[in-house]
């Protein structure tokens, strides 16, 4: 790997440590509160086609960039975390509306 490669290496698992704490913090907390499902998808959307151009280089011929490793890790990661949000989401809007019909029955 070059230089450069290297230093973006480093870069993208610098920034996979959000992930990971995000990842924990979810698990701990159960809770998805404050966190968007939009934004966690959209950067997955920007992995897969960082891995997408890194393999088009490589089918022209090019050699394939080490680099595509720690884009695949970070979109399982990022990926793991959208399906958290998923899942710990849902029960805090079905309490959320369950509170809601409770109100509104009490109130008849």
């Amino acid at each position: 790997m070059t230089t450069i490669e290297t230093l973006q290496a480093l870069m993208f698992f610098s920034f996979s440590t959000s992930w990971y704490w995000s990842i924990a913090k979810l698990l701990r907390t159960k809770s998805a509160t404050g966190k968007s499902l939009v934004f966690a998808l959209m950067v997955c959307v920007g992995y897969a086609l960082g891995i997408a151009s890194l393999l088009l280089a490589w089918g022209d011929g090019g050699d394939l960039n080490p680099l595509i490793y720690v884009f695949a890790w970070n979109l399982t990661v990022t990926m793991i975390d959208a399906a958290l949000v998923i899942r710990y989401s849902r029960p805090s809007a079905l309490r959320s509306a369950s509170v809601e019909l409770m109100g509104s029955a009490r109130q008849r």
